[in-house]
């Protein structure tokens, strides 16, 4: 199958690093999982595209297209704060500021370092904190 939509091209960039992460189960879009109370586990969310306006074009890359993908940690309601931020940090970190990542053509970046959101908040049977993944695709 060819992917042609934007989204789904910027998403197979990212799951291909994402793929690599082995440390919990990552739940991607449209895939259910169920997991016990006492797992902790990774939920993916859909690409978010950031519709901001003309930017720069590249002389042969094309106008750059940026978005935020975010990603639910999920951690037993047991883990203390510093288990959990410890846990989205580790993942935070797995996803390399300014690495390349290339799907079809297609390149994606990461523009800033993947940055934890807020405190963790009840979610279900575990604790849930969001990071968000900021990047730049073009191809």
């Amino acid at each position: 199958m060819t992917i042609q939509n934007i989204e789904g091209i910027i998403w197979l960039a990212l799951k291909s690093n994402i793929d690599l992460w082995t440390e919990t189960v990552v739940m991607q879009p449209g895939q259910i999982l169920q997991p016990t109370a006492d797992q902790a586990f990774m939920v993916i969310q859909d690409v978010g595209l950031e519709y901001s306006g003309i930017k720069p074009i590249d002389d042969d890359c094309g106008e750059p297209i940026d978005g935020t993908l975010f990603v639910g940690v999920m951690a037993p309601v047991e883990w203390t704060w510093a288990q959990h931020k410890g846990l989205a940090s580790r993942f935070c970190d797995h996803m390399i500021n300014g690495a390349p990542f290339k799907y079809s053509g297609n390149y994606v970046t990461l523009r800033e370092r993947p940055r934890i959101l807020g405190a963790s908040r009840l979610d279900g049977a575990w604790n849930r904190v969001d990071a968000q993944i900021k990047y730049r695709s073009w191809g």
